[in-house]
């Protein structure tokens, strides 16, 4: 009961009371399996870091001693090391969405075209939406026919309107039972079934634990491995999923050439807001950081201070939340020594006017080790250059691979001495730094990046690519 309590305050943003609600479960009931993984991360969605090193200490511990401790999500945030996300994942799988009676057995579908299936609760106002809007319109319809299993309440948003539109066919199926939908996928005849949620809010792994498609790949929802047996490939590249790591992959990783990261070239251009209308100072760098709060780490916070320290009169801005993620900011920032009248919180608002407004700062700062994806290409497309820290899991690599794309590979750093050096350098060298984003500002459209035609292009071989190896075997 107290954890459903805990969820239900948590869903509503009120992370502090949410605590509280875990914690009292773990006190009743301490051999739950995830708990510990919920109390911290209601606590580093308001940036409360207390105790919060020895917590993730023991949750790592836990995991390797084969615990589930945490969900695969929190744990991206807890380490880079691939090794104890696929621990993470298996432990959470074999609870929660462990291999069931298969739906295809093997039979072989003789298609005109090559169906192609996305199942996805965030075909909506959502990141991944955002981001593959354009490379599902982009999509071959003479070679390929795309079917959604949308599990999000059908609206009449913008973005909604759109995908419905994007597909060959959009099956509303949130109502569904986990039987009933795989029962649906199976009778579509799907030759590839792209899981676009893997551990993320709105997970259905359960479905696709029944096999109810010859091939099932997890594709930009969650960027780690899903630890599932039933899970055919992952889709990545070479950077943001290096050699040495696919050992530690329940998946086969198959690699598009550039990057792994979908881009939407019809997303909206950036306006003309003013820094004094978004209450921000007229003059001074302004870095920005625009990521969900819980990837915040005590840690990034004091480099981010540091970085502050280096140039003078250059500010924080940051996305606002509850009145205590600020409170907690500011006092952080204080015991660091810097003035926490130098943090600025942007109100959360529609994404077209998140874009406007996201041109105005100079400098986005990466968090580690849950770097950004969507944040990171938004802030790319608004003319701002990304500073990253990249390590060794994919969700440590996503914004240094965007930034290879693109041949920003300077900004790409591997510590926390190099990542706060790169982003004083960038921001002391104003030629420099102007240079940067009047060529990201200047070449939008041009860049390789935000081309959904071409993007579609290597997703759809590495498609063909699948089914060619499946042949085979």
């Amino acid at each position: 009961m107290r954890v459903r309590r805990g969820s239900l305050l948590a869903y509503l943003k009120r992370h502090d009371e949410a605590a509280v609600e875990f914690e009292r479960a773990m006190a009743l009931e301490p051999s739950l399996p995830a708990l510990p993984g919920l109390v911290l991360h209601a606590r580093a969605n308001v940036c409360d870091w207390r105790e919060y090193e020895q917590q993730a200490g023991q949750i790592v511990e836990a995991t390797r001693r084969g615990k589930c401790a945490a969900s695969p999500l929190v744990m991206l945030s807890l380490t880079d090391a691939p090794a104890l996300q696929l621990a993470c994942a298996r432990a959470w799988v074999a609870l929660d969405a462990p291999p069931a009676a298969r739906l295809w057995n093997g039979e072989r579908y003789a298609h005109d075209r090559v169906r192609i299936g996305y199942l996805s609760s965030d075909l909506d106002e959502h990141a991944v939406a955002y981001l593959l809007a354009g490379v599902v319109e982009a999509h071959d319809p003479a070679r390929v026919m795309t079917i959604a299993f949308s599990t999000c309440a059908a609206s009449s948003t913008p973005m909604h309107v759109r995908m419905r539109a994007a597909f060959d066919r959009f099956h509303d199926v949130a109502e569904l039972a986990d039987q009933e939908l795989a029962a649906k996928i199976r009778a579509e005849e799907i030759d590839i079934l792209v899981d676009l949620n893997g551990h993320t809010h709105g997970s259905r792994l359960r479905v696709l634990a029944m096999k109810p498609a010859p091939i099932c790949a997890s594709y930009l929802g969650f960027p780690g491995t899903s630890g599932a047996p039933y899970v055919d490939y992952a889709i990545a590249d070479g950077f943001v999923v290096p050699e040495h790591a696919r050992a530690h992959w329940s998946e086969r990783v198959i690699d598009l050439p550039r990057t792994f990261q979908a881009n939407d070239g019809k997303r909206p251009t950036p306006g003309s807001a003013r820094r004094e209308e978004a209450g921000l100072p007229t003059r001074g760098v302004v870095f920005c950081v625009f990521g969900n709060s819980y990837k915040i780490t005590s840690q990034m916070f004091r480099t981010w201070m540091d970085i502050l320290r280096s140039c003078e009169g250059s500010v924080l801005w940051l996305l606002a939340g509850p009145p205590m993620l600020a409170d907690n900011l500011r006092r952080e920032a204080h015991e660091q020594g810097i003035d926490p009248s130098r943090l600025f919180f942007a109100s959360r608002l529609p994404y077209e006017a998140h874009l406007a407004r996201l041109a105005l700062a100079d400098v986005f700062l990466d968090t580690f080790p849950f770097n950004g994806g969507a944040t990171a290409s938004d802030a790319l497309w608004c003319g701002v250059p990304v500073v990253t820290r990249a390590g060794g899991a994919m969700a440590a690599r996503m914004a240094g691979s965007l930034l290879r794309a693109i041949g920003l590979t300077d900004l790409v750093t591997d510590s926390c001495e190099s990542y706060a050096s790169a982003a004083v350098s960038l921001a002391l060298d104003q030629p420099r730094l102007a240079a940067i984003k009047s060529m990201l500002a200047r070449e939008r459209g041009a860049l390789g990046l935000f081309d959904s035609q071409r993007f579609c292009r290597e997703l759809e071989a590495a498609y063909a690519s699948m089914l060619s190896t499946s042949s085979a075997a």
